[in-house]
């Protein structure tokens, strides 16, 4: 498994878990909490503009050359 795999495995694990917790204790669910930003007014934009980017980023819409996060890559 590559170094890449093995990160989104942490970070599922790692949502999973706070989601856990935010159950059982009582507190906002990550999705929850993206769903209070979208409703804020001085957060909404700021938010929905981040979305769009990540999955822009993750499905390769963005050209190489105008991604800040693929310019890293190999």
């Amino acid at each position: 498994m590559s170094p890449g795999n093995r990160a989104w495995c942490a970070l599922a694990v790692g949502v999973g878990t706070y989601d856990w917790c935010a159950i059982t204790f009582g507190w906002d669910t990550m999705s929850q909490a993206f769903l209070n930003a979208l409703e804020d007014p001085k957060r909404k934009h700021a938010t929905t503009l981040f979305w769009v980017y990540l999955v822009a980023h993750l499905f390769g819409v963005i050209p190489k050359g105008y991604d800040p996060l693929r310019k890293v890559e190999k």
